[in-house]
Parts: structure tokens; sequence; C-alpha cells
């Protein structure tokens, strides 16, 4: 599956989906505005059992930060890296997430983004793509979350299943 979004879009993974996730904020890629990519390349893919997901932002305006998982094969909280051109902007994402079992439940949980007002407020959703969904499509508004964390120090967290 592909994670994206769109100035403050972005969708989870399909339950049921078995296939390579690629999220983000801001534009997908191949829009004029995208931002560019990471000058590192990340490591490669380990092999995992199915369920154990893999996540990946080594490509063009890939900019995942870190993941850690908070409940086995069911939640991850997710790091941005930076804006390129100015490091205290968190505010659009873009990976992709491989390896889902079919018919898994998946949370994920963007911790740090650097605005308080965000169109995720306003009922906007992320967008999502997949092999068996070839056009990005929004994660429906009951699947999306917009609110403080008392996890993460009252920061606004948004999750989407």
């Amino acid at each position: 599956l592909l994670f994206g979004m769109e100035a403050g879009a972005s969708q989870p993974a399909e339950a049921g989906a078995a296939e390579p996730v690629e999220a983000g904020a801001a534009e997908p890629a191949g829009s004029p505005h995208a931002a560019a990519s990471a000058s590192e390349p990340e490591e490669p893919a380990r092999t995992s059992s199915k369920g154990e997901l893999v996540f990946r932002s080594d490509f063009e305006s890939g900019n995942l930060g870190s993941t850690e998982e908070v409940n086995p094969q069911s939640e991850w909280d997710i790091m941005l890296r930076p804006d390129t051109n100015n490091p205290k902007y968190r505010v659009w994402f873009y990976f992709s997430v491989e390896n889902v079992r079919r018919r898994q439940v998946v949370t994920f949980n963007v911790t740090n983004f650097s605005k308080t007002k965000s169109l995720y407020r306003e009922g906007m959703t992320p967008l999502v793509r997949s092999t068996s969904r070839p056009h990005w499509q929004r994660i429906p508004m009951r699947n999306t979350f917009y609110y403080k964390c008392p996890r993460h120090e009252m920061r606004y967290v948004l999750s989407f299943v």
C-alpha cells in the first residue's frame, strides 16, 4: 500500500491489503510541489514474517524519520524527518509499508507534526494507494483522528487506521 498526503492529507493501510503501502502528506511523488528526497539511503528491508511491517521512505519525497511499534503488529508511532529547507517544519509525510497480512488492521500515529493548526482538524484525511487501489483515495473520516495526546506530551498526533 502507498500512503500519501496532499498538503495535510494522508491515509491508513487498507484492512485486508497484502501489498506494499506508501504514506505521505504534502504532494504525492511526481507532483511539481514534491519535496526533495533524502540524501542518505535507508537500510535494505530484512526478511520478516507476514504481518511484521517493513517501513520505507528511500524514494523521492520520502520523509519517514523513525517508527516505534506500540502494539505488536497493530499500532506504530511514526516520527517524520524535518523538511529539507526548513528543519523546524514537519507538516507532511510520505512513506511506504510492506509485508501487510491480508485483513490486518493497522493504526499509524504521526507524532511530531510541527503545527497545531491543521486541516486535519477541519476534517481532511490522509490518502492511500496500493496495487489493489491504484489511484490515491482518502481514508474515511471515521478512521482518522487528530488530537492532543497525553502519551506524547500533549502534542497533536494524527492517527489513522
